[in-house]
C-alpha cells in the first residue's frame, strides 16, 4: 500500500483589516513501517521520554502532541531536558513532526504535571 500517512495544515487569519484565509496544505507520504500509537500519557514537571508505544524510535517515526490541560504549559526538549526546544500551550497542538532515527522526544509541564495525548506511527 502507498500514501497511508496524510498531513493538513489550515491557517485562517484576520486582524486589523488584514487577512490571509485558507492557506491549506496537505502532503500524502508512505508509511514503510507497521506501528501506530494513539495513547494518553501523564507527564509530570521534570522531563520524561514521550511514550510511542510499540513505534520504534530507533527508525523515522511521526509524532503529535496535544496538552490536554487547561492551564500548564509543556516544555519539549529535543536533547533529553538540557534545553527547552518548543512551548505547547494549554489545549495546544504540537505536529505532526518527522523524527530521525533515534531522536527521542522529552516533555515535562511548567507547574504542575498533566495529561497530554501522544500520537506516533512509524514512517
Amino acid at each position: 500500500m502507498a500514501n497511508e500517512i496524510q498531513i493538513t495544515s489550515k491557517l485562517n487569519v484576520s486582524k486589523g483589516g488584514a487577512s490571509a484565509t485558507n492557506l491549506t496544505s496537505t502532503d500524502t507520504v508512505d508509511m514503510t513501517g507497521d506501528n501506530i500509537s494513539s495513547l494518553v500519557q501523564d507527564v509530570g514537571t521534570t522531563y520524561e521520554q514521550v511514550s510511542t508505544g510499540d513505534v520504534a524510535t530507533s527508525n523515522a517515526y511521526w509524532l503529535q502532541i496535544y496538552n490536554m490541560d487547561t492551564t500548564n504549559f509543556i516544555y519539549v526538549s529535543y536533547d533529553g531536558g538540557t534545553t527547552n526546544h518548543d512551548i505547547i500551550p494549554p489545549g495546544g497542538l504540537w505536529g505532526p513532526v518527522k523524527k530521525n532515527a533515534s531522536k527521542v522526544v522529552h516533555v515535562k509541564f511548567d507547574t504542575a504535571a498533566g495529561l497530554a495525548n501522544v500520537t506516533s506511527c512509524e514512517a
